[in-house]
């Protein structure tokens, strides 16, 4: 939906329908880059580029790629006021033991976690935790390098699989959930909120070619549950929204557990899921991000017109793309050309409907129709 601002946008991949409809796209993969830079500080170096290069921007929106950094959104406050979350809201709330921490003073469930530095200290909390364990790096987003053990040898290579990815010896050992993957949209002022949806996670999709089973892969929402689970869900994203006072649209991912939800993070942005629940319930949600930061929530109660799913479709093999832009409800779309690995992501494909069987059919149907069209 329309907001009638003026954009300037930074952007890591620069996909043809995002060019399409920023006319001011900055994208960090065509400039010339300090290879000493992560993609995280070359986003913001681009918006610090921005900056120089137009001269009226009276504020900045975030999305993913710097949750795990407090020190680039300190940067960005510093060019413009973000409107959102402040450094110290990220700092706290992506430290995961300060997260569970605080969330355990509420009542919310959460998985017996352990932040370990050496591979003598994880085999010591191995021993101390009932089989399968979960491991994951200190920061990230998308389940990538997450892996599950399921006896004192796998967690040895795990471990040493994961700090060799991230060159970073501290890892968390957490308890692993059994249950399904769900999610929160939450709208918050920093003392109220209101939620605005409960979503189904879909993750390790093996028909969207997955390339982990913690990997992210989308959305089905509204989710189908009970009612108990879903005030359960509800009661423990307004906790946690108002103890660490977030500001504007955030999501919470929780694993959902006969019928009680753990507490797995919080993204401190806008969700995967915005564009979908726009969609679904027919609300401006970037009007409401800027009226919650400024301290107004919506009087009147917001509710679903209609299913949604979001899946990303990622690479079965190892491709040089087509022009995918013929194919019908497809997002993020790559230019032709653009060298797809295995298993990293082409799109995005959307699809609208009735109920979670008839978008999930659909959008699964245009997931085959990628794969065909990539490896003719």
């Amino acid at each position: 939906m329309k907001f009638g601002l003026d954009v300037v946008a930074v952007d890591y991949w620069g996909d043809q329908d995002l060019k399409n409809k920023i006319e001011d796209l900055i994208v960090v993969k065509e400039k010339e880059v300090k290879t000493e830079l992560d993609k995280a500080e070359l986003i913001v170096s681009a918006a610090e580029d921005a900056f120089k290069e137009f001269s009226k921007i009276d504020g900045i929106l975030v999305g993913s790629g710097l949750d795990d950094r407090p020190d680039l959104w300190d940067k960005l406050n510093n060019l413009a006021p973000v409107f959102g979350n402040t450094p110290t809201v990220i700092k706290e709330v992506r430290n995961v033991l300060n997260l569970f921490k605080g969330a355990k003073k509420k009542k919310i469930s959460c998985p017996f976690t352990h932040l370990v530095s050496t591979l003598t200290e994880a085999k010591r909390i191995g021993k101390d935790i009932n089989f399968p364990l979960v491991l994951k790096p200190l920061g990230g987003a998308g389940g990538v390098n997450i892996r599950i053990a399921y006896n004192i040898d796998e967690l040895k290579s795990k471990y040493l699989e994961i700090s060799q990815l991230t060159k970073n010896e501290q890892i968390y050992i957490q308890e692993f959930i059994e249950g399904q993957d769900v999610s929160s949209m939450v709208l918050s002022t920093g003392k109220e909120s209101k939620i605005l949806s409960i979503n189904e996670q879909l993750i390790g999709l093996k028909e969207a070619n997955s390339p982990s089973s913690f990997t992210y892969c989308g959305n089905v929402i509204p989710l189908d549950t009970t009612e108990e689970a879903t005030q359960n869900i509800n009661e423990s994203s307004t906790k946690l929204a108002q103890l660490f006072e977030l500001q504007g649209i955030n999501g919470i991912d929780f694993v959902l557990k006969n019928g009680t939800p753990y507490l797995m993070e919080i993204n401190p942005r806008f969700p995967g899921t915005f564009e979908l629940v726009e969609n679904i319930i027919e609300t401006n949600l970037l009007k409401l991000h800027f009226d919650a930061c400024l301290g107004n929530l919506p009087s009147k109660n917001l509710s679903y017109h209609k299913y949604g799913a979001k899946i990303v479709a990622f690479s079965a093999g190892n491709y040089t793309l087509p022009d995918l832009a013929d194919l019908k409800d497809i997002y993020d779309i790559p230019f032709p050309g653009t060298v797809a690995n295995k298993g990293s992501p082409i799109c995005t494909v959307q699809i609208f409907g009735k109920n979670k069987k008839e978008v999930m059919e659909k959008a699964l149907k245009i997931i085959n129709d990628i794969n065909a069209k990539c490896s003719e």
